[in-house]
């Protein structure tokens, strides 16, 4: 049809063609999940943000280098972003049971060609 409407916005970092067919099931996850859920931070020493806060809080207060800084500034923010998703899911599940999840799946609308 002349006034079909395709405009596509998909969350994934692979090359994607039209028509092209993905399949999410319990096992595969989307980068959002990915990004949210399994990514870790960690600084040189391979430690994370809760190992660098135990170890480098002291009596005169948290002392941190910019890679430690870093990895904290990193780890909260994706900690926000994945608390948000989680209330999303939330009130997806509760509102919203027949939707798929934000977590397991890519969207496409109707947009200009």
């Amino acid at each position: 049809m002349a006034n079909e409407i395709y405009v596509y916005h998909i969350v994934t970092k692979k090359k994607m063609s039209l028509g092209q067919m993905l399949y999410f099931d319990d096992k595969q996850k989307n980068t959002l999940y990915q990004f949210f859920f399994e990514k870790e931070r960690l600084n040189s020493k391979g430690e994370d943000f809760i190992e660098i806060l135990y170890s480098y809080y002291t009596d005169e207060g948290l002392k941190l280098n910019k890679e430690n800084a870093d990895v904290a500034i990193s780890y909260v923010g994706q900690t926000i972003r994945a608390i948000r998703e989680v209330i999303v899911e939330m009130v997806r599940l509760q509102e919203y049971p027949e939707y798929p999840s934000r977590l397991s799946c890519l969207y496409a609308r109707g947009g200009c060609l």
